[in-house]
């Protein structure tokens, strides 16, 4: 699993809602046990996972929903706490870049 920053913000944001947040390897019969899927990606955000080896998960679970309405929330908060902090609203570039 690669530490990408949108799976680190979900991992936050998940406990904040309260829920039990573990990472640990698992096989093939624990993920089809599983009530909910899904994958982090920077473009795609929380992209629930629909089908894995004949095993169907819910389009959109209520757990995800609620991940992704929390880390939606995030974002547009934090684009908002900068855009505030720049006169012309306009994010300054990041120096050295």
């Amino acid at each position: 699993c690669l530490p990408g920053i949108t799976r680190r913000i979900v991992l936050e944001v998940a406990q904040r809602l309260g829920l039990e947040v573990r990472e640990q390897a698992f096989g093939l019969e624990e993920l089809r046990a599983a009530g909910e899927v899904f994958l982090t990606s920077t473009t795609r955000e929380l992209l629930p996972v629909r089908e894995v080896e004949g095993s169907t998960f819910p389009e959109l679970g209520a757990v995800t929903a609620r991940i992704r309405a929390a880390f939606r929330d995030y974002v547009r908060d934090y684009v908002r706490e900068r855009l505030e902090r720049t006169p012309s609203g306009v994010p300054s570039p990041v120096a050295g870049a």
